[in-house]
């Protein structure tokens, strides 16, 4: 999600609308990947989760409902690797600190 900004949902605090919107956040927190989505699609086979999907984006909200962060990818992430190394030389992964 963009890095400083927060939605400001309009309410209707009448009657019939006594309350805001109710939404899904889900943390995704894999050893090389990290991500956070809003109101994402999700299929499940009894009680595993088995798939999960961005939802679609709206083209007029003005931000997307989910961001991801993998190691392969993010070059501050990557640069904790010789840290880790260093102080950690017998338990860092690949994916460190995330792998934990």
């Amino acid at each position: 999600l963009q890095g400083s900004f927060y939605d400001v949902q309009q309410t209707d605090c009448s009657v019939e609308h006594p309350s805001w919107d109710e939404h899904t956040y889900v943390l995704n927190w894999q050893p090389t990947k990290i991500g956070v989505y809003v109101d994402p699609v999700m299929e499940f086979e009894g009680e595993k989760l088995v798939k999960m999907l961005p939802k679609e984006e709206n083209p007029y909200a003005g931000f997307p409902t989910f961001k991801e962060y993998s190691l392969e990818q993010t070059p501050t992430w990557q640069a904790v690797d010789d840290y880790m190394e260093g102080c950690y030389p017998e338990q860092a992964t690949s994916g460190a600190p995330f792998d934990k």
